[in-house]
């Protein structure tokens, strides 16, 4: 397989992505401003986070079950805030559900990067802390493991129910964008495509 941006050409949504994404801003190459001592994307991502840190970043710890296996999921959910400094949730921005590194979490520097960026776009951030990371608790043997979607789907759908109240389904934006975003193991876990309803 050729190096390259794989994608649906079916698809109007990411087909308009990709138009607006230059070929040098998501192309690994010397050409295109990468290291020549950083060889791969984990590498020139990661390394600036092992030297650099990011403020706290407070998230909101909330449990669902696994009803296939009875695991609980533990979801760290970073609300933006308001003018008066008390969490929200505007119906018109994306959700951002993210799938940490083999041994990440919440408390990660590139997660806490992602998510103080995004909650000053007003975005909610939700990290699904991958089974017995960070200290969860686990009930069974069914330890993470990158193969595992399962967890992703359970997440996603809670959030879908979760986060509106139904007070609100009058007034949420009829389509609200959750997106998928992972980071070495969690990238590879990863099977969301493009946008879901919310």
């Amino acid at each position: 397989i050729e190096p390259g941006l794989y994608y649906s050409k079916s698809n109007p949504f990411i087909s308009s992505i990709v138009s607006h994404w230059p070929e040098s801003s998501r192309t690994y190459s010397v050409k295109n401003g990468a290291t020549p001592y950083l060889v791969n994307w984990d590498y020139r991502t990661g390394l600036p986070f092992l030297v650099n840190k990011v403020s706290f970043q407070e998230h909101l710890r909330v449990w669902t079950q696994n009803r296939f296996d009875g695991e609980y999921l533990a979801l760290d959910i970073a609300f933006p805030s308001n003018a008066n400094g008390d969490f929200v949730h505007y119906l018109e921005q994306p959700v951002y559900l993210i799938l940490h590194g083999l041994n990440g979490g919440s408390h990660e520097e590139y997660v806490k990067d992602l998510v103080k960026r995004r909650r000053a776009e007003n975005s909610t951030l939700v990290v699904l802390i991958a089974r017995g990371m960070m200290d969860t608790k686990m009930v069974g043997w069914n330890a993470f493991h990158g193969a595992r979607t399962g967890d992703i789907d359970i997440a996603a759908r809670v959030l879908k129910r979760g986060l509106v109240s139904p007070a609100d389904v009058n007034q949420r934006s009829p389509r609200q964008i959750l997106a998928g975003v992972g980071y070495s193991m969690g990238e590879l876990s990863d099977f969301m495509q493009g946008t879901m309803d919310m």
